[in-house]
C-alpha cells in the first residue's frame, strides 16, 4: 500500500481524527509529496540511473499522475547504437553460464 493510501486511512472510529493521528497523516501527506517531487525530478534526468529510479519510485507509490510521463518516455525511447549493432540471443542456458563468465 502506498504512503498516500495510509495516510488516507489514519481515522479515529470514522468519526474524525485525533490530533496525534492529523500530525501522523500530515507528516505521511509530506512524505509522499516530497516522494512524489523526486520521481517527477528523477524522471526528467539526464542520468539514465536517476530515471529508472525515479520510474521505481512511481511505481512503489501508484503515482498516477506520472503515468502519461512514463508512457510518453517509453515511446520516445531509442537503444544505443551501440545495442542495436550487436544482436544478442539470449537463452536459459546463456544466462546461467553469463553469471560465470569474465567478461
Amino acid at each position: 500500500m502506498s504512503i498516500a493510501a495510509h495516510a488516507g486511512k489514519l481515522r479515529h472510529n470514522g468519526a474524525g481524527q485525533t490530533p496525534a493521528d492529523k500530525e501522523r497523516s500530515g507528516a505521511l501527506r509530506a512524505h509522499a509529496q516530497r516522494r512524489a517531487e523526486w520521481a517527477t525530478a528523477w524522471l526528467h534526468s539526464e542520468d539514465p540511473l536517476r530515471v529508472a529510479w525515479g520510474a521505481w519510485l512511481a511505481k512503489q507509490d501508484h503515482a498516477t499522475a506520472l503515468t502519461s510521463l512514463l508512457v510518453e518516455m517509453v515511446e520516445e525511447y531509442q537503444p544505443p547504437d551501440s545495442y542495436l549493432s550487436q544482436p544478442t540471443i539470449v537463452t536459459a542456458t546463456t544466462m546461467r553460464c553469463s553469471r560465470f563468465s569474465m567478461h
